[in-house]
């Protein structure tokens, strides 16, 4: 085995890929100081080993440490684990070393284990658990009496000394350690062991100086109603007690305790991480057990000055300690500086010479800047348009007289103010409205509408733009209003207009379909005409039966029914669509060649409707009677076309066509005639608007057709000749592409 992991790392630098997987599992949280201290040092040992990878998992047991958390997370870690295999195992603390060996054999295979940290173990608990040969362990050890002995020695009248330990796990390691030191000091001083308090009994015990009294800070993290304390609560307490605290460790040295013996524990971490590498290195085999023994003697200046007690008067005994956080002398403190001037004094004065040539340069930047802010604030008040600008944080910084004079609000009231106070404050309807509007705008350019303090509804165009700081951060948003509103109103003027062209348009037809309606209701008025007289004669000859007469009048109902659904057909044609909606085109066509067909026979032409078999409707989306109104204006100029060819004998017998099919992912309507077809002079030019080809024409009708489907319906309108006449093809979008 040995020689095998010794070859391994012998070839580890042959093979780029393969690295060495350390765990580390902290018992604690992340934040803990202590473990996080020490696993800095171990990742500060590994710093330069490029091929080692370093995973640390956290177990917060200080926090939650029931048998039920232990048991669940060995099975989280155990789905965590599997199919990975780690060189080594690092266990911070006694928790993470009882549960790894605990769950050893579900969580790993033949992995080593390394525990730091601990400052007992019990070995036979290793040895009935079959890990002996696969661990080992830096113990840490605190100096408590050590410190005892130094607080007898920098307080020579010292009568009373106050040992603190909290009751967790930890405290119950250090037990042992602390009840021999009490037994060996205690006939000669007074030792009281505090176990179970809590931090304002604490504080309340020692809030007075009493030169007679000490403590010995071992650790507080839990008190006895449960409480967890977090280090900076804990540094907190020690920096209120009044009477010296000496620790065990370099956590709380710079935190108000007096100092000690004192446990590195950085380098606790460092020196694991040494001996994490022996390990890997087959340096050292398990089991192996060693104490680290590296202290820092150290006191803390402040308490020392605080207590009245200078470290110049201390003994031989104090020699080897290191007073920390002494303050500097002038020269102490400015060495750096002192020697700097003399080094760099004739660049200081070259430095000193730019210095002014650069205030020379800047004042006259000054004044360049200062003429350009007048030219900024005279163009500002030149532009008719109302522009205000706002910081990052909301507050409007300038605006101009036009912008005031929309809202009729004065500049002073405006300026220096939050966007949303100047809102509230100021109760304004019109403000609240602009400014609301304005905020919520997307985009760096977009319309609003709103009413100004006249109750005029004014309509503008925002364009928004953002401006950078020297650090290319947003600083702010410039913002300009355009007045839109003659634009607008132009715009709906126009709208206006189209809408009465289209219904004009559609009037026009309307003779047409009068022509159609009066065909219909020939054949329905005789009837009804012939039924009238025959009830006369049978009235007359008394031969009029009550199931004879009930005959007639069903016939009579039906006829005048026929005559009804003709009339309400033309009403629904004649009245505007409101709004857009999905409509099924061959119902809409039916309908209306409902309402020419007998006109179009009257002149006895064949209309014909050709429909492509499909599965699916076609559906489309816009407005149905205009639609139906464009179709008419096809069928009618293809009814005159044809009539004038009859007229010059080129055709004998008229035929239009109105084709429905769906040609890639598009609807295709078209109407064509064989009545000869389109001039070349006039196929270029029969959409434009007063273009007509008849005598009487008006020129509007396929003008209107054309901005039905393409302007309002998103469709295109187009002309063609075939072989037999011309053909008018209609594309609108299918909605039933992705049915």
């Amino acid at each position: 085995m040995k020689i095998w992991l010794g070859l391994l790392l012998f070839l580890l630098p042959l093979f780029g890929e393969s690295k060495l997987q350390i765990l580390v599992i902290n018992s604690y949280h992340r934040g803990f100081q202590w473990s996080g201290d020490v696993i800095k040092g171990i990742e500060k040992s590994f710093a330069d080993k490029s091929k080692i990878e370093t995973s640390v998992l956290y177990m917060d047991s200080k926090r939650i440490h029931s048998n039920e958390y232990f048991e669940s997370l060995s099975q989280l870690y155990r789905l965590q684990f599997k199919g990975r295999k780690y060189d080594l195992i690092i266990a911070v603390d006694n928790f993470a070393f009882e549960f790894v060996t605990e769950h050893y054999e579900d969580m790993f295979k033949d992995e080593l284990v390394l525990f730091t940290g601990l400052e007992r173990f019990d070995a036979a608990r290793l040895e009935r658990l079959g890990l002996s040969d696969k661990v080992f362990g830096l113990l840490e050890r605190r100096a408590i009496p050590e410190n005892i002995q130094i607080a007898t020695k920098l307080f020579p009248n010292l009568k009373e000394l106050y040992i603190i330990n909290d009751i967790s796990k930890n405290g119950d390691d250090s037990e042992g350690f602390i009840r021999e030191a009490i037994a060996e000091f205690s006939p000669h001083l007074e030792i009281n062991y505090i176990r179970s308090s809590t931090r304002e009994e604490i504080l309340e015990t020692f809030s007075h100086y009493n030169p007679s009294r000490a403590i010995l800070f071992v650790r507080f993290y839990q008190d006895k109603l449960g409480r967890l304390y977090q280090n900076k609560e804990i540094a907190e307490m020690i920096g209120q007690l009044k009477t010296p605290v000496f620790v065990t460790d370099t956590l709380f040295i710079d935190k108000g305790a007096l100092g000690g013996k004192l446990v590195p524990i950085e380098r606790l971490g460092e020196a694991t991480g040494d001996l994490a590498l022996k390990i890997l290195s087959n340096e050292v085999s398990a089991p192996y057990f060693k104490t680290f023994d590296e202290y820092l003697y150290q006191l803390s200046y402040p308490r020392l000055k605080e207590i009245d007690l200078s470290p110049m008067k201390t003994t031989e005994f104090f020699s080897r300690f290191e007073v920390i956080n002494r303050p500097l002398d002038f020269f102490d403190r400015h060495r750096d500086l002192i020697n700097y001037v003399f080094v760099f004094f004739p660049f200081v004065l070259v430095f000193a010479f730019m210095l002014f040539w650069n205030l020379i340069k800047r004042m006259n930047a000054e004044e360049l800047l200062h003429e350009k802010i007048e030219f900024n604030d005279l163009l500002l008040r030149s532009v008719e348009n109302p522009i205000f600008w706002r910081d990052s944080r909301g507050f409007l910084i300038d605006c101009n007289a036009q912008f005031t004079r929309l809202l009729g609000i004065s500049k002073d009231r405006l300026v220096g103010r939050s966007v949303y106070d100047i809102c509230g404050d100021l109760h304004t309807p019109v403000l609240e409205g602009l400014l609301t509007k304005v905020l919520q705008g997307e985009g760096e350019q977009y319309d609003i509408d709103f009413k100004n303090h006249e109750g005029e509804t004014l309509s503008f165009l925002v364009q928004a733009s953002e401006y950078h700081d020297k650090s290319e951060k947003v600083a702010g948003v410039v913002t300009i209003l355009f007045d839109m509103t003659k634009e607008r109103r132009i715009k709906e003027e126009l709208e206006r207009q189209r809408q009465f062209q289209i219904q004009q348009s559609k009037l026009a037809e309307i003779g047409e379909i009068f022509s159609s309606i009066a065909h219909q209701w020939k054949s329905p008025l005789v009837e009804i005409s012939t039924i009238v007289q025959e009830l006369v004669y049978k009235s007359r000859k008394g031969s009029l039966a009550p199931a004879i007469l009930e005959e007639y009048t069903k016939e009579t109902m039906t006829q005048v029914t026929y005559m009804s659904d003709t009339l309400n057909d033309f009403q629904e044609f004649v009245r505007p669509s409101k709004q857009k909606c999905s409509f099924n085109v061959v119902s809409v066509s039916q309908k209306l060649l409902e309402l020419c067909r007998h006109n179009i026979r009257y002149n006895y032409i064949d209309l014909k409707l050709d429909i492509q078999d499909s599965p699916r409707p076609f559906i489309a989306t816009g407005y149905p009677n205009e639609f139906m109104q464009t179709l008419l204006n096809l069928i009618n100029n293809a009814k005159d076309a044809i009539l004038e060819a009859k007229a010059r004998k080129r055709i004998k017998k008229g035929k239009i066509t109105l084709s429905i099919k769906r040609l890639n992912g598009r609807l295709e309507i078209s109407v064509s005639d064989n009545a000869g077809g389109v001039s070349l002079e006039a196929i270029n030019h029969i959409f434009d608007i007063y273009f007509t080809t008849k005598s009487g024409g008006h020129g509007i009708g396929l003008y209107m057709a054309k901005v039905i489907i393409e302007d309002k319906m998103g469709g295109k309108i187009n002309v063609s000749n075939t072989e037999e006449g011309a053909c008018f093809r209609i594309e609108l979008h299918d909605e039933n592409t992705h049915s």
